[in-house]
């Protein structure tokens, strides 16, 4: 555990196939979630509050912890969205999303902003800002899915499983054009057909923020054939699949990639490394900072976050860690009908990864109203002088 001050070696006294055990528990229910099970996925709140006063609140009684997080996850603790915990017993083991929630008052979440990274080097980097007159790219709902065959998927079981469970996310238009109007300056959307692997290796070079509001598919052994669907075209070039191996080979220099589709965040778990997947994939071409998810998240609920995170870090100017974690606060206050939005289902499969204070340029007004006062002030002297010649003139 380390602060502005102090740092300190914290042992704790639990067995780590206890630790395991209950992540699993407190984590498996979101992993295993389809389309007509999501009100009745349930949040063990008893074991949120286990796993807080095994993991977190020994390093709160040692030193402290501020506003901010930054957590380096291995094993397991991957898996784990902190943010979920709760720092004080609720009144049911069990809530689902009808449950009228108790719990919210006590959620970390509400206490603290997130962030999660590979090693310390991300730590200890200072990030350059986003500059205000950024470049977006945004792909959103990439059209043709079915007419993908499993010749397309080569040799991964996992994807050519699940692919004719994927549909159109229409959701995902609606987020693309709410963002654009939150950002308000150079955002380019490619949706439908025209969200290609030809337009990403095209344009994502050359963008400050990248965001991909599709469906993300994971290899559950190797992070080259995980992957985001984009439009599919019957040839090499826009095969219909944005594998790992091929983001590898692109050279980004993004400050923000934001993979707003399902499990994106997911992949092999490697004992020192931690998870292998698309976000370290990105983060190895360039980027500084993945907005990832840890589970399949809901298409409507996404298209409400997104905007508020963008409208947080461009118009509010926080670091991003911060406008997640207030878009979620935002968002938990909400509601669909009896579905109650606090259930940790929505939010908090949504997880930062790399360098956490990426942050985005304020207008540079110093600068610019310098510029305009010298072009003012010789304005005003060329019409003096104008007026002042063509006086003596008269006379």
């Amino acid at each position: 555990a380390i602060t502005g001050d102090n740092s300190e070696i914290i042992p704790l006294d639990v067995p780590k196939d206890s630790i395991e055990s209950k992540i699993a528990q407190l984590m498996a229910p979101f992993h295993n979630i389809e389309a007509d099970s999501i009100l009745t996925v349930p949040y063990r709140a008893d074991i949120a509050y286990e796993l807080y006063q095994i993991l977190v609140q020994p390093a709160e009684l040692k030193v402290g912890l501020s506003r901010r997080i930054f957590i380096i996850p291995d094993g397991k603790l991957f898996s784990l969205s902190f943010e979920m915990l709760l720092n004080a017993p609720a009144r049911q083991k069990i809530y689902t999303p009808m449950d009228q929630p108790t719990y919210v008052a006590n959620l970390l979440a509400n206490r603290h902003s997130f962030s999660y990274a590979p090693s310390p080097y991300f730590l200890v980097q200072k990030t350059k800002k986003i500059p205000w007159n950024a470049n977006m790219l945004i792909f959103a709902n990439p059209r043709n899915y079915a007419a993908i065959s499993s010749n397309n998927l080569g040799r991964n079981e996992n994807i050519r499983y699940r692919f004719p469970l994927l549909g159109p996310l229409p959701f995902a238009e609606t987020e693309a054009r709410k963002i654009k109007k939150e950002v308000n300056k150079n955002v380019l959307i490619f949706s439908k057909e025209r969200a290609t692997e030809r337009n990403f290796n095209k344009f994502a070079g050359n963008v400050s923020i990248l965001h991909l509001a599709t469906h993300g598919i994971f290899d559950r052994k190797f992070d080259a054939f995980s992957g985001l669907l984009m439009a599919y075209r019957n040839n090499a070039r826009d095969d219909g699949i944005l594998f790992g191996y091929e983001i590898s080979d692109t050279d980004l220099n993004c400050m923000l990639v934001t993979l707003s589709a399902c499990e994106t965040g997911r992949g092999k778990t490697v004992a020192g490394e931690g998870m292998l997947g698309l976000p370290r994939l990105f983060l190895g071409s360039g980027t500084k900072t993945v907005l990832m998810t840890l589970w399949k998240v809901n298409d409507q609920f996404t298209s409400d976050l997104m905007p508020a995170f963008y409208k947080n870090l461009f118009q509010e100017k926080m670091i991003v860690s911060d406008a997640l974690a207030q878009a979620k606060i935002e968002a938990m206050n909400s509601t669909q009908g009896k579905i109650h939005y606090q259930h940790p289902f929505f939010w908090a499969g949504f997880c930062l990864y790399g360098e956490p204070t990426v942050s985005v340029s304020s207008f540079p007004w110093l600068k610019w109203g310098a510029i305009l006062g010298f072009i003012l002030l010789d304005m005003i002297t060329l019409i003096y002088f104008y007026f002042f010649r063509k006086r003596r003139s008269a006379e």
